[in-house]
């Protein structure tokens, strides 16, 4: 605590050890208005700022863990098959997942946080172009034709999918035919479209039916 004789004393020589901060602001300067207002926008933008890349961040590893999950209940699934070396493929390949999300361009266009608005232009289309040749669970790695997917990137393709349709509520197979299939002008009667769909058939359980109960 400060002595108080100490404090009378500078007071009386015009310079008080009390923070400039304490003093009302009736006795305070423009500038030292100024320069108040300008310190605490600045810890306002940067609490802002903070707030943001922890809402990206928490988005981003929750669409991971999604793809995660599913990648694991589809390498047990494999694994059952006999597909040992596939499932333990596409797990290594999931803990990987979307990696390039986290630096430079992707991440500033493509990893949103709550509540921010979509974004567009050359920057965006720049930003996609750069993930989807550079991560092989999309088709345009491999030229835009799922036909010459390796076996592990489909299977991670699908559990991105499954995660992305489950992120919009959407159904999977649905989405995959109404519209991931046109947009990649994707034939039915491909082998490409029966792996995604035997990846499909093995990582959901079956359909559920209406129970018809007996009168």
């Amino acid at each position: 605590m400060m002595d108080k004789d100490k404090i009378l004393n500078s007071e009386i020589d015009g310079e008080s050890e009390i923070d400039d901060k304490s003093k009302p602001i009736c006795k305070k300067t423009k500038n030292e208005i100024v320069e108040e207002a300008k310190s605490q926008q600045a810890k306002l933008e940067k609490i802002t700022i903070i707030n943001r890349e922890l809402k990206k961040i928490n988005n981003l590893l929750r669409h991971i863990d999604r793809v995660k999950n599913a990648a694991q209940i589809l390498a047990d699934r494999l694994i059952e098959q006999d597909e040992i070396y596939l499932a333990r493929r596409l797990i290594a390949k999931s803990l990987c997942h979307d990696y390039s999300k986290f630096l430079g361009i992707e991440w500033d266009y493509l990893v949103k946080s709550d509540g921010q608005e979509e974004v567009s232009g050359d920057n965006l289309k720049l930003a996609i172009y750069h993930h989807t040749s550079s991560n092989d669970h999309h088709p345009e790695y491999w030229g835009c034709n799922i036909n010459n997917m390796s076996q592990e990137s489909m299977a991670e393709m699908v559990c991105d999918l499954h995660a992305r349709a489950s992120e919009a509520g959407t159904d999977l197979r649905s989405y995959i035919k109404d519209v991931f299939c046109k947009k990649h002008n994707i034939s039915h009667s491909g082998k490409g479209y029966k792996s995604m769909k035997r990846f499909i058939d093995l990582l959901l359980d079956t359909p559920l039916k209406p129970i018809q109960l007996n009168n």
